[in-house]
C-alpha cells in the first residue's frame, strides 16, 4: 500500500484512519508513506503503540514523488487516501494515471469524480475504518485488480487532449448561444 501527501494525524489527510485500518488487517501487507507535516512525529508514535511500525517505511518529503516511487518502491498494490476533505485530490489522478488501483474515502468532494468503483479504485464512507479493512483485507484484493492499462484508461476525460477538446466545446457552445 502506498500513501502520498501531508501527514496530519486528524484533520484532512486524517492517517489515524488509515493506521487504525492496518492495524486491523489480517493479511501480509506493508505500508509506503510520502510525505511531512506537522504531526510527522505522532504518526510515528501512534503505528508504534499500535505495533505496527515494522510494517510502515517512512520515506519523508521527496521532491519528486513519483520517480522516487519507480526507483525505490518495487511494488505498489494500491494507494490508499483516507481524507475527510478534498477538493480535486490530484494524488488519485496521478496514481491512476500511473496504473495504480486507489482506495479512497468517499469525503465531500473529488474522490468520487474520479473513482469508478472496481475499475480504476474502490471508495469508502469517510471514517469508516472498518469498511476500509474489509476492502483492504479481502482475500483476493490483490488477485482481482484490473489491468494497469484498464485503470489508467478510465480517467481519459481528465487527460490534457480530451480536457482541452471537451472545454473548446463548451466554448463553443457558449458562443453559439447553446450553453
Amino acid at each position: 500500500m502506498l500513501y502520498l501527501g501531508r501527514i496530519h494525524f486528524t484533520g484532512q489527510k486524517n492517517l489515524k484512519d488509515l493506521l487504525d485500518a492496518a492495524s486491523k488487517l489480517t493479511t501480509t501487507w506493508s505500508l509506503d508513506i510520502l510525505g511531512d507535516g506537522e504531526d510527522y512525529a505522532r504518526c510515528l508514535a501512534y503505528a508504534d503503540s499500535l505495533g505496527i511500525a515494522q510494517h510502515i517505511t517512512w520515506h519523508g518529503w521527496q521532491d519528486n514523488s513519483w520517480d522516487y516511487i519507480e526507483k525505490n518502491i518495487k511494488e505498489v498494490t494500491c494507494l490508499v487516501l483516507t481524507s475527510s476533505m478534498e477538493g480535486l485530490p490530484l494524488v488519485l489522478l496521478e496514481a491512476i494515471a500511473r496504473g495504480i488501483y486507489c482506495v479512497s474515502s468517499d469525503c465531500v468532494s473529488g474522490p468520487s469524480d474520479i473513482i469508478k468503483d472496481g475499475i480504476n479504485g474502490q471508495l469508502y464512507e469517510t471514517y469508516n475504518v472498518d469498511e476500509l479493512v474489509s476492502i483492504l483485507d479481502a482475500p483476493d484484493f490483490c488477485k482481482t485488480l484490473p489491468d494497469q492499462e484498464i485503470v489508467k484508461d478510465s480517467i481519459h476525460d481528465f487527460y490534457e487532449d480530451a480536457y482541452m477538446t471537451n472545454f473548446k466545446n463548451i466554448l463553443q457552445q457558449r458562443k453559439q448561444g447553446t450553453l
